[in-house]
């Protein structure tokens, strides 16, 4: 009887999660399904499938902008963007949260600590030292701060770290690791999580 219960229950969950998950997806249904109407139709019509489906809308956007630019630069700047963060972020997090040395607590609080400087401030001061090195009109000044550590990412990818059992670290060195070895063979594997 509680077995049987509790089979309802799940039942009626996914139920209600299929249900809140097609709802959510209904303006995004909305949007795919817009391209393919003409503008009166688009405008005037309330259906959600087109009546007589088009490629105009598609072949006006590859006709008169540059879409594959920037499908390019959204590309490089993801890629840029997330490859930076990841590298910088573990190179920074890893000594602070496996390594013992003098002073490690007070670089952990700095680091915390320019978290409370407001983006917006940067921007002026960023703005000129991009224009002093010739980097402006370029994507560089998007994807070059990246490899450097952003705070809020070092501290999340620390305490990720610090999760992690020491005795890895320990295991590893005995069997004649590096530091950086444990860091590239042990630590940063396990912080993949599989899909």
């Amino acid at each position: 009887m509680h077995s049987q219960k509790r089979v309802y229950e799940e039942v009626l969950l996914y139920a209600i999660k299929i249900l809140v998950a097609l709802i959510m997806f209904c303006p995004i249904l909305w949007i795919l399904t817009g391209g393919f109407k003409t503008i009166t139709e688009f405008s005037s019509s309330s259906k959600l499938l087109p009546t007589n489906p088009t490629f105009v809308n598609y072949e006006y956007i590859f006709a008169s902008s540059n879409l594959l630019l920037y499908l390019r630069n959204t590309v490089l700047l993801m890629a840029g963007n997330t490859i930076g963060t990841l590298i910088s972020s573990a190179l920074v997090a890893y000594p602070l949260a496996r390594m013992e040395f003098k002073g490690r607590n007070l670089i952990f609080s700095i680091i915390v600590a320019t978290m409370m400087i407001p983006n917006i401030a940067l921007i002026i001061p960023q703005y000129i030292m991009f224009g002093k090195i010739g980097w402006l009109d370029s994507l560089l000044p998007m994807i070059v701060p990246s490899f450097f550590a952003y705070p809020y990412n070092v501290f999340l990818v620390r305490q990720y770290f610090r999760s992690i059992p020491k005795e890895l670290d320990e295991a590893a060195i005995i069997d004649g690791c590096s530091r950086f070895q444990v860091f590239s063979r042990i630590i940063v594997p396990i912080s993949i999580s599989p899909f």
